[in-house]
């Protein structure tokens, strides 16, 4: 974490699934919508290592659209 994640391979697909690293539950925090109940997907990998980035994209998952959904 805080820019030492791992910089990972693109996932070559035909865009039917995501790489996760989680989806949960909370409260929309800024924007028109905030106060607001939302489900946040959280994809995985960056190109970017952000000194101040707090995810930790090393534990990830594969899922098909149609499981996200």
């Amino acid at each position: 974490m805080f820019g030492q994640n791992i910089i990972m391979p693109i996932l070559k697909d035909n865009g039917a699934k995501l790489s996760l690293t989680k989806i949960f539950r909370t409260i929309q925090g800024e924007g028109p919508f905030v106060g607001q109940p939302a489900i946040f997907v959280r994809l995985a990998g960056c190109n970017l290592q952000c000194k101040f980035c707090d995810t930790d994209f090393q534990e990830r998952k594969i899922l098909n659209l149609s499981d996200i959904i």
